[in-house]
């Protein structure tokens, strides 16, 4: 059992939530950095864990981030950001002080040989025609994509490895419904009706476990990553809207319109090469269909007020 101590910043969020558990879980002291964006509930029950120390960071200030470095430990997970393409559009400014500044500084501040593992993101890509393997050039189209791409250069520059995501989705302690599992399955379940455009575009995902999961695997492996950029997720869970609409429909028995006169504003349709991470030794554990039934027992239980950002 590992007693190094990992700084997780955006320990809040809907993924840090669930990674500052798992850390807890293996025996790591977590240092969680968060700026309470969307409070601190979700990390209420580690404040008993003598292995969780919480420390309020607005990674937007430097000096907030400066101050940060003088706790002790030995790694550097950054999840902190501004995520998806609703949140960065609804505050563009925000976005860019989150996921280029923010970024920015913590590289800047690190010490030079302390590992960092960065949670990027697949929308970098842009739109392709191609299977995306990590030497397809990045043409990201969005400004969620084009901030992520320049906080996820910060981290090569500085010597770091970062983790292009498929979509996450499944169930956090910190819940996000504006991710397209999640989002079809709680409007199928409370709404009994999905309207869905772009119904055969091809997206990727990968369940909040695995995430975490992969996030832990990157910080224990981080000397033999020989590639600095990974993609994250799972061949087997390229699927399209259609596939999942359909999925959830037969079990939920929901009514769907499919819609054309929409599109996505990302530009994502395309299917994503894992290989590489395959190869460093990292597979998921769960597929699409697995994040979906259990989002489907869950989602009946929630009643979220504002939970699309």
């Amino acid at each position: 059992m590992s007693q190094q101590t990992i700084a997780v910043y955006g320990c809040n969020g809907f993924v840090g939530s669930i990674l500052t558990e798992k850390l807890l879980n293996k025996g790591y002291k977590v240092i969680g950095f968060d700026n309470c964006y969307k409070k601190i509930d979700s990390i209420l029950s580690f404040f008993n864990n003598t292995n969780f120390k919480f420390v309020f960071c607005d990674i937007t200030r430097e000096d907030h981030v400066i101050k940060s470095f003088e706790e002790k430990f030995d790694s550097v997970i950054l999840l902190a950001g501004i995520v998806g393409l609703d949140a960065c559009d609804h505050n563009i400014s925000l976005a860019t002080k989150v996921n280029v500044d923010g970024w920015q500084f913590i590289c800047k501040h690190k010490p030079s040989l302390m590992p960092i593992v960065a949670a990027s993101t697949g929308s970098v890509y842009g739109k392709i025609s191609e299977i995306c393997t990590e030497t397809v050039p990045t043409n990201p189209l969005s400004h969620y994509g084009i901030t992520k791409l320049a906080g996820e250069k910060a981290v090569l520059a500085c010597g770091g490895v970062a983790f292009r995501y498929a979509t996450a989705s499944g169930i956090s302690n910190c819940m996000r419904l504006n991710l397209l599992p999640n989002y079809l399955a709680y409007e199928a379940v409370h709404k009994k009706y999905i309207s869905v455009f772009q119904p055969d575009a091809m997206r990727t995902f990968i369940d909040i476990r695995d995430f975490a999961d992969s996030l832990i695997f990157g910080v224990e492996n981080y000397y033999s990553l020989n590639h600095k950029v990974y993609n994250v997720g799972d061949a087997a869970n390229n699927w399209s809207k259609r596939q999942m609409v359909e999925y959830i429909q037969e079990r939920v028995g929901c009514k769907v319109d499919w819609n054309d006169t929409r599109f996505d504003n990302d530009f994502r349709d395309y299917a994503v090469d894992y290989s590489r991470i395959n190869q460093a030794g990292f597979r998921c554990k769960y597929g699409v269909g697995d994040t979906l039934d259990q989002l489907l027992s869950v989602v009946k239980h929630i009643n979220i007020h504002n939970p699309y950002f």
